[in-house]
């Protein structure tokens, strides 16, 4: 059990790591050697290559990879993956209300043609009316 209280830690600083470097460690299936048993984990060396505290020493050699501190990674991944969904949705939001102002306007710019149709329809059945009583001239057609 590591001891996880504030009393026993100094220099506390948010963690650096974060998705991008929990993206780059390598899940494996595997055999131990010593007993065919089989497994599944991380290859020690290759996270050493991502940070060192994720692996422990032993006699100056890479010995093993730190599961425990994994959970730190993992939760400051899955915030920066919350923070991306939230900013995902808020531009689905934003391009939504812009697609109902949008469809808004093409509904009354239609209201309005419709109206000019109307008109222009009205329009020429007044100049029909007025030619057919001769009050305009006929044009011509050659």
């Amino acid at each position: 059990c590591n001891v996880s209280s504030e009393r026993y830690k100094h220099n506390i600083q948010d963690l650096a790591l974060g998705l991008e470097d929990l993206m780059k460690l390598r899940a494996v299936s595997f055999n131990y050697n010593a007993d065919d048993r089989a497994a599944i984990g991380f290859i020690a060396e290759e996270a050493a290559e991502i940070d060192s505290r994720l692996v422990f020493m032993r006699d100056g050699k890479i010995e093993g990879f730190n599961y425990d501190t994994v959970t730190a990674l993992i939760t400051q991944a899955v915030q920066e993956q919350n923070g991306n969904i939230e900013n995902i949705n808020k531009q689905l939001a934003d391009s939504g209300l812009q697609i109902d102002n949008l469809t808004k306007e093409m509904k009354a710019l239609a209201d309005r043609l419709k109206s000019v149709e109307d008109d222009v329809i009205d329009l020429k059945a007044r100049v029909k009316e007025l030619e057919e009583k001769s009050i305009v001239p006929k044009p011509v057609v050659e």
